[in-house]
């Protein structure tokens, strides 16, 4: 069954950049997380938004979400 889905929209080395992001995306309203990925690069924490049952409802968030953050993020399904 589908958990859902969440916009993707980045990630960043430094936790300081996360937390900006973070608080700028719930100050708009969004519910916001970031995760830890180790990548081949060393350790990175992607940020997110969502998640949400309706994908059709974060593709009409994606404009405002590039307008206030500069980032185009991308939709993939939430892993819990």
């Amino acid at each position: 069954k589908d958990a859902g889905w969440v916009i993707q929209l980045g990630s960043f080395r430094h936790q300081k950049n996360v937390r900006e992001l973070l608080d700028k995306l719930e100050n708009a309203g969004y519910r916001a997380y970031s995760r830890p990925v180790d990548t081949s690069v060393g350790k990175l924490n992607k940020v997110f938004v969502g998640p949400d049952l309706r994908k059709e409802k974060l593709q009409q968030a994606l404009p405002h979400l590039k307008e206030l953050t500069g980032l185009s993020g991308k939709i993939t399904e939430f892993k819990v």
